[in-house]
């Protein structure tokens, strides 16, 4: 009994609020804090891009991004699909940014990140991964890359970055996908040799990706010429699946369960 009257004493000690008078403390005169200046501190901030950073936060507003808690995977999913594509329809960015103004992108995804975190990887997956393998692996003046670059602009074209595979961890140089050139049908052939080659943990990949940027290995006549990436389109316009790909869904995951990550 007596140790807890001690605490108790103690803790009160704690909670008591005790004023000191600017004559019993000497120093408070030099540290009165003054009026926060909020256009200034924001602009210390956020550094560059002020415009663009203030137009996302004005975007940030609207209802579609008002937080949401107990969503199923496949409403987080969907809902960070709407969101994306309210950011692609603002025109506040474009994937050419991401060569020709590269802080101006990564101001955009600097915002999004403090808002919602499965946003942000999903549009780093459709502009960072798929969209910039297309803008800076094409030759300039590509066709395909010429046709692709405005759809990846308006998410017309969603799509995926195929490199990592369930075997070769990070070692990219042992990718076991394969890429034959069929010289009859002038066409390359794009295929899963082994259980350990199928691409893993893909963005975009399991519910709403139609195109997928896909490293594999080069071969022709037989010769195997290394790591070369193919576009290779994997989703038909009304979301089925093209001929010859299987697609299996990665599932629940702790967390950023807004992305769609699929094998």
């Amino acid at each position: 009994a007596e140790a807890a009257t001690r605490r108790v004493t103690t803790l009160s000690g704690h909670l008591e609020t005790k004023t000191v008078g600017v004559e019993n403390n000497p120093c408070a005169a030099s540290t009165r804090i003054p009026p926060l200046n909020i256009p200034l501190m924001t602009q210390l901030l956020d550094s560059d891009n002020f415009t663009s950073r203030a137009r996302v936060k004005e975007l940030l507003k609207e209802p579609v991004f008002e937080h949401r808690f107990n969503m199923t995977k496949e409403e987080y999913r969907e809902l960070t699909l709407a969101r994306c594509k309210r950011i692609c329809e603002s025109g506040v960015f474009s994937i050419r940014d991401y060569k020709g103004d590269v802080l101006k992108y990564l101001s955009v995804l600097e915002v999004l990140s403090g808002h919602d975190c499965s946003l942000t990887i999903k549009m780093g997956v459709q502009f960072n991964l798929w969209g910039g393998s297309v803008l800076n692996l094409s030759k300039p003046g590509q066709a395909i890359a010429e046709k692709l670059l405005p759809l990846i602009d308006t998410l017309d074209a969603p799509g995926c970055f195929a490199m990592t595979e369930l075997g070769h961890g990070s070692n990219v140089a042992a990718i076991e996908t394969s890429a034959t050139f069929d010289k009859k049908k002038q066409e390359f052939i794009i295929h899963t040799p082994t259980e350990t080659a199928q691409k893993y943990w893909i963005g975009n990949a399991a519910k709403h990706g139609k195109w997928a940027t896909v490293f594999a290995q080069l071969i022709l006549d037989g010769r195997s010429y290394g790591v070369h990436t193919f576009v290779v389109r994997i989703r038909n316009e009304d979301m089925t699946l093209c001929p010859g790909v299987r697609i299996k869904d990665n599932g629940d995951k702790m967390g950023l369960n807004g992305v769609d990550n699929g094998r």
